[in-house]
């Protein structure tokens, strides 16, 4: 239950009540013409398909001439989107994800006289999981190419949920189900096994974690790729995050900080990871607590995306096209495919489609799919992409039929490593569009751990996932920047 259906069981009417601001600017016009205006939320509808409320808001203008029509907008996370334009003055308000919202509307009649009722104060929209949830941990992909202690590490990472209060479903409980639906992909999850898990085991979420890459020479060196994903008819991506180190990265003073031991720094990186989860989902409210609050949305620091200043100038693609078609207020559902893979590094690219699905689910404005559900809708048109996806794939997976989404993002990867010597990563990006089925966005990346370093390896990268992150991050930005 969301902090909003809380709020709507106490309070049905006039939930937000915000201020007209006349914009006619002459006083001598007659009265009549004069707008006024009062926004406000009229009941919760239903939830949607991944649990989200469904809220109906109501403009309610007097005065002005002619025929009237409304916008209604949104924003989070300084993104501002175009939720509805037309002659309606009820808007039934479906949040893309959860966080921390403002909304408005304005209202213009047919001389131009126009008011706006300014944003309103910000609120918070819930998901729907929370630490009381029942969550499954999948076994961990092994995406490193090397032998690896999977199991140690997926110990671990049940022991700080345990520790941290989260209820996890039994390992016994969940090899059975793995058994009865020969689930043996521990990648992603389908619609079929997402509904099967909900409705058999009870399960509410389930964490999906790739191992990314894994040394135990020295330097040691640990990545990790994980999101929970929601069950359900729909599975639907909660919360996603990653985390990379070596056994370099923090030597300090005479070298004390160097950790030898690749255990260690994997236990490390698995706890790391998990503190990420607990901080995103400890922003769930509870009970009788206000909903309409101010608070920041936890996040990853200084890899936050939040716009065009937050991404340094190597990272940044050498060069790219962007189509005016692509508007950075609008709300896009993206399905991100496996990069066709160029690289000698094995799965280089599944894991840099794994590292633009975690960036594209930062922005307020992007839905991404499920990989699981785009592998399944991959086999279920037998799609066969020898040199990448083509026009037909994407028409496929942009139906109804199908995935739905409004736009297809793929790529290929030219290099991709960090094991041995300079970690190096060249990718190029394009993205499809459903209705022009054109490319709107495209894009070539490369970069090396010791670009610009200078003096004592100040700023170097030393992994090739974290030259990705950063890689990924800015290819995103410049997609989606006004």
């Amino acid at each position: 239950m969301t902090c909003l259906t809380n709020f709507f069981n106490k309070r049905l009417w006039l939930t937000v009540v915000l201020p007209a601001l006349l914009i006619t600017g002459c006083a001598h016009l007659d009265q009549q013409a004069v707008l006024t205006m009062d926004f406000f939320a009229v009941e919760q509808e239903h939830s949607s398909p991944i649990g989200l409320p469904v809220i109906r808001w109501k403009a309610a203008v007097s005065g002005g001439r002619g025929r009237i029509s409304y916008e209604f907008r949104s924003r989070m996370q300084s993104v501002e989107m175009l939720e509805q334009r037309g002659s309606s003055p009820v808007w039934e308000w479906m949040p893309a994800k959860p966080g921390i919202y403002e909304v408005m509307v304005l209202a213009r009649d047919e001389a131009g006289n126009e008011v706006d009722s300014g944003w309103s104060a910000p609120f918070y929209v819930d998901q729907p999981i929370s630490r009381k949830s029942t969550i499954a941990v999948l076994p961990l992909e092994n995406l490193s190419g090397e032998k690896a202690p999977l199991e140690q590490i997926s110990s671990v990472m049940i022991k700080k949920l345990e520790d941290l209060g989260f209820h996890l479903l039994a390992d016994e409980r969940l090899e059975t189900f793995r058994r009865r639906h020969r689930m043996r992909y521990v990648g992603g999850i389908n619609s079929k096994l997402s509904q099967a898990m909900r409705d058999e085991a009870g399960v509410d979420a389930c964490l999906i974690t790739s191992l990314e890459a894994y040394q135990e020479k020295y330097p040691p060196q640990v990545a990790l790729i994980a999101r929970l994903v929601q069950t359900g008819r729909e599975p639907a991506i909660v919360w996603m995050d990653s985390v990379g180190m070596t056994g370099e990265d923090a030597p300090g003073l005479l070298g004390l900080g160097r950790i030898k031991n690749p255990e260690k720094l994997a236990a490390r990186a698995a706890g790391r990871l998990i503190d990420s989860l607990s901080a995103r989902l400890e922003n769930v409210q509870h009970g009788d607590e206000q909903p309409f609050v101010s608070r920041s949305l936890p996040g990853n620091g200084a890899r936050q995306l939040t716009g065009p200043q937050g991404v340094k100038r190597r990272y940044l693609p050498k060069d790219f096209f962007r189509s005016p078609a692509v508007d950075p207020g609008k709300v896009y559902r993206v399905a991100v495919v496996p990069f066709f893979d160029l690289a000698v590094r094995k799965y280089a690219g599944r894991i840099m489609a794994l590292h633009f699905v975690k960036e594209l689910h930062q922005r307020a404005n992007l839905v991404v799919v499920e990989p699981g559900l785009v592998r399944e809708e991959l086999f279920r048109f037998r799609a066969v992409m020898a040199a990448g996806p083509s026009l037909a794939i994407t028409d496929l997976l942009t139906s109804e039929q199908s995935l739905g989404v409004d736009l297809v993002l793929s790529g290929k990867v030219f290099d991709y490593q960090g094991e041995i010597g300079t970690a190096k990563v060249d990718f190029s990006v394009q993205v499809f569009e459903k209705y022009s089925r054109e490319v709107v966005f495209a894009s070539t990346t490369y970069a090396a751990g010791d670009q610009g370093v200078f003096f004592f390896n100040v700023g170097r990268v030393r992994s090739a996932h974290n030259l990705s992150d950063e890689m990924t991050r800015a290819a995103v930005t410049t997609m989606m920047s006004p």
